[in-house]
């Protein structure tokens, strides 16, 4: 197995920024991170008991890649302005361990 790699995101977004929450993560991190990523996609879930939380991730080819978009300016600044719209904001990196398929 390859090495795959993830950002993986929780977000709980303050009163009354669910709109903007939406937009800038659309129109601003999912644009960068494409940009960042090519051939990749960005998924955001909303939690069914409280639409007030949602987490997001996303794949990244190379551990490299992670990296440069954490120091890319546009990212960054997308990223600040979402965490200002939330009560919580918890980020993290990691690495595949184990994928089942029906392939077994």
């Amino acid at each position: 197995m390859d090495d795959e790699y993830y950002t993986f995101n929780l977000w709980k977004i303050k009163d009354g920024n669910l709109e903007e929450f939406l937009r800038i993560w659309e129109k601003e991190l999912a644009h960068e991170f494409i940009k960042l990523n090519p051939y990749s996609k960005i998924t955001l879930i909303q939690s069914l008991d409280n639409p007030n939380i949602f987490y997001s991730f996303g794949p990244w080819i190379k551990l490299s890649q992670m990296q440069a978009a954490r120091s890319n300016e546009k990212y960054r600044l997308a990223i600040s302005k979402l965490v200002s719209l939330c009560d919580i904001s918890k980020s993290g990196s990691f690495k595949n361990k184990l994928s089942v398929s029906d392939e077994i």
